[in-house]
């Protein structure tokens, strides 16, 4: 390690292990720690105890089938309405899926030195390994989605505003290694996605949470050949706030390392995002204002995990009394 004596008690020495020295969670998990330290430990409120979720019955329907998405042609108004509840046969295979599982698995278990190569910096590198069929796989499915959700609302969209919100694409690998106190921290903190979209993979670890608005958290249980699509807080600001942006948070494992490998489909950060025309005139009033993407970006990774606080940077403006 370093030939350094790290103190995981200290936060100091964690940062410098974890970030610095460029180990990560997965290098800390790897030195046989027992218990969590001290800097990850989570307030009681924050943390995710399966026995104060609430039964997710009422609010999980069976997987819906969106191969009618991936064929030529429309498809009809009632199934478009139902494209945000559920989703199975989306065009990508059971081995490209695995593939890009392995290919996460492959990457955190490299030596330190070997990932710090993928680094930001050498991100041409990072390339010869992230998962590209599966994003290829994925586009087709992406587009019939998103243009469902939006020609759902029953205001005029055309190919372009739909493709706008398309133009930046971006695969993460999450792995989250066995962590020996799960109930005393979290494996990612309660966000919403900035995306539109979000195609997440995950493993059959299970873990992931979603909040059910203000009724409580559900558990969302892997289901084989599945994605999960979540809502972004781009496509709840275009619907004027008709879909609701998914805050949601991870669990690790006390046994298994959990990997996920979500596509995050947003606008490029010139675009300017804000409630699609003719929808404030149809609900009475507009929610969000017209935004740079750019400065959502910025407002949104200055309030990282702090449920949908970014949300109200988008606000409409309210008019000010006399």
């Amino acid at each position: 390690m370093d030939g350094i004596a790290f103190d995981f008690e200290r936060e100091s020495d964690v940062l410098e292990f974890v970030v610095k020295k460029g180990h990560g969670v997965k290098g800390l998990a790897d030195t046989g720690l027992t218990t969590v330290p001290p800097k990850y430990i989570h307030s009681p409120s924050e943390r995710i105890d399966r026995k104060d979720t609430i039964d997710s019955t009422p609010f999980l329907c069976a997987p819906f089938d969106i191969s009618a998405l991936l064929e030529e042609g429309d498809v009809d108004n009632e199934k478009k309405r139902e494209v945000s509840k559920k989703s199975v046969n989306h065009g990508v295979s059971h081995e490209v899926m695995e593939n890009a599982k392995r290919a996460a698995h492959i990457f955190f278990n490299l030596p330190r030195e070997r990932k710090l190569a993928y680094s930001k910096e050498n991100s041409p590198l990072l390339l010869s390994l992230t998962p590209f069929a599966y994003l290829k796989s994925a586009n087709k499915m992406i587009l019939g989605m998103l243009s469902a959700l939006l020609k759902g609302l029953d205001v005029e969209i055309d190919k372009s505003t739909i493709r706008s919100c398309t133009d930046a694409k971006t695969i993460n690998m999450n792995f989250f290694p066995p962590c020996p106190n799960p109930d005393l921290t979290v494996g990612i903190g309660r966000h919403s996605d900035i995306s539109a979209l979000t195609i997440l993979l995950q493993d059959d670890v299970g873990g992931l949470f979603v909040k059910a608005q203000d009724k409580g958290w559900i558990e969302i249980p892997p289901l084989k050949d599945a994605l999960v699509i979540n809502i972004g807080d781009t496509l709840e600001i275009l619907s004027n706030g008709r879909y609701k942006s998914a805050e949601h948070r991870a669990l690790a494992s006390k046994t298994r390392a959990r990997v996920s490998v979500p596509i995050f489909v947003s606008p490029i950060p010139p675009t300017t995002i804000g409630p699609l025309p003719g929808l404030a005139e149809k609900d009475g009033k507009a929610v969000y204002r017209q935004v740079l993407f750019r400065e959502y970006k910025k407002q949104y990774f200055g309030n990282i995990h702090q449920g949908k606080a970014t949300l109200d940077f988008a606000k409409a403006l309210l008019p000010q009394p006399n």
